[in-house]
């Protein structure tokens, strides 16, 4: 894990409360019941800014919202994002979170599903998040809106699909 070292007293004074943005993505951040973003990336996001004594509000938006908020306006922080390519000279980098996962497609039991290739993925609707990795990612190999890709906006709206049989 890499580490921010700065001497806190300098910074606070010189910068106005930092805003920071993340989507909903249980476990790593998401709203407990009492309504407070928590989650095992936002425990360490927010131990690093307490240390460094930066003062800050994050806010849980939409993927392409945060995305976006991240990439437009000055003294904003975006975490629980993937680094690649594309992304390396938009942002400044620091403090991996966590390593890259693979990716994961769930069914119903129920669901004869038998993917072996990339291309198998053609043959079946999958529900994505826009903007997200996984969706960029599923578009360059040539899976498409309204057609292999089902484009909500956070995971949550894509699971309450699954969870409700809901076809496209």
């Amino acid at each position: 894990m890499t580490v921010l070292n700065c001497h806190a007293s300098a910074i606070n004074n010189d910068i106005p409360k930092l805003n920071v943005v993340t989507e909903d993505w249980p476990p790593y951040n998401y709203l407990d019941k009492n309504e407070e973003i928590v989650g095992i990336a936002t425990k360490r996001v927010k131990s690093i800014l307490r240390e460094a004594d930066i003062h800050y509000e994050i806010t849980l938006q939409p993927w392409a919202r945060a995305y976006d908020t991240a990439a437009k306006e000055k003294n904003t922080l975006i975490y629980s994002i993937i680094r690649n390519e594309k992304r390396e000279s938009l942002f400044h980098w620091f403090c991996p979170l966590s390593p890259v996962e693979n990716f994961y497609f769930f069914a119903f039991a129920d669901k004869l599903i038998d993917i072996k290739s990339l291309t198998d993925l053609k043959k079946y609707t999958i529900a994505v998040s826009r903007d997200e990795f996984e969706y960029n990612y599923l578009k360059s190999i040539g899976l498409r809106e309204a057609v292999n890709l089902y484009v909500t906006p956070n995971d949550g709206i894509s699971f309450n699909q699954l969870l409700n049989k809901r076809s496209t």
